[in-house]
């Protein structure tokens, strides 16, 4: 990622235009400023306005897309070769999600799709950054410029986040409610709606951890632990631990 750079006069005399309003009309309008633009420099991390600094989080997220999290190998990797795994690990994808539900079904076909239209899945992650962190876009116009749905324009954001935290990179600090446990877990009394959940809970009860139950109900590895533990923890028999600054772990 060597010569990854955002040419910071590539806007620069632009005329700004609201959506549907005329140049005229819009020439005569008040502008009042709101708060949108403070809540936009507050979640933007300090990181993001070094070219170098950015170049290693693309990397390194790109290198946690191919290896999983909690590896920092990336550093000493040829970006152009993780980029062509990474690229086609996103164009493969698809063929893996045959058996799970719908709207995961959607959601790789769209993320495919994207990737595809970025050119990449490296440039992928740079046009999010850029449009983010530099032009100060909201999730739902970036995700209607590259393709995406606003919250898997967000998902990655947060990922790129992780990323930086990884390589000890200043973002900013977390929401006050990240780490935090509900005092207590709703109980469902009624069957939940998945004939898949008796099979869940018979492999957790039989000491598979999310990952094995996941996979032997359809989901490529990697995937499907949010789901398995969703309904572990709606039938009552799964609970949060928290693991020093506050880190949830199984």
């Amino acid at each position: 990622m060597s010569n990854l750079h955002f040419d910071q006069y590539q806007f620069a005399g632009r005329r700004t235009k609201a959506a549907g309003i005329s140049y005229n009309d819009f020439e005569r309008m008040q502008a009042i400023p709101s708060s949108v633009p403070l809540r936009q420099r507050r979640w933007t991390p300090a990181f993001a306005a070094s070219d170098e600094k950015l170049r290693r989080v693309l990397l390194h997220r790109a290198w946690m897309y191919l290896h999983g999290s909690g590896r920092t190998a990336s550093a000493s990797g040829d970006w152009k070769t993780i980029n062509d795994a990474a690229t086609k690990k996103a164009l493969e994808s698809r063929m893996n999600f045959s058996n799970c539900p719908a709207h995961k079904r959607d959601e790789n076909t769209a993320h495919t799709a994207a990737v595809k239209q970025a050119g990449g899945y490296l440039e992928l992650q740079a046009a999010l950054a850029y449009r983010a962190w530099r032009l100060g876009h909201d999730s739902v116009g970036i995700a209607e410029a590259l393709g995406m749905s606003p919250q898997s324009v967000r998902v990655n954001l947060q990922r790129l986040c992780n990323a930086a935290r990884d390589l000890d990179l200043e973002t900013f600090p977390r929401h006050y409610s990240y780490g935090r446990l509900h005092e207590t877990i709703k109980t469902v009394t009624t069957t939940i709606p998945d004939q898949r959940c008796d099979c869940i809970i018979a492999l957790y009860k039989a000491g598979k951890n999310l990952g094995q139950i996941a996979q032997a109900i359809g989901y490529p590895k990697g995937h499907g632990n949010n789901y398995v533990r969703g309904v572990l923890l709606r039938a009552g028999i799964y609970k949060w631990v928290l693991k020093g600054r506050g880190q949830r772990v199984n």
